[in-house]
């Protein structure tokens, strides 16, 4: 979720790539829907470094 393979990039890994992939659609399809998805992208990145951050501080139960 955070650095891995992106299906728009094929000469390597990508930091973020659900975020590259969701901004690479929208700017070729240009729908609501695909500039909606860059924001799930965003939440579910932060979601995941949040929870990080509350398990490597003790708070996550």
């Amino acid at each position: 979720m955070i650095y891995g393979p992106s299906k728009h990039n094929n000469y390597g890994s990508q930091s973020f790539p659900g975020i590259y992939d969701a901004a690479k659609m929208a700017k070729n399809v240009h729908t609501a829907e695909s500039w909606s998805q860059i924001q799930h992208e965003v939440w579910r990145v932060s979601r995941v470094i949040r929870h990080a951050s509350l398990a490597l501080s003790g708070q996550l139960t």
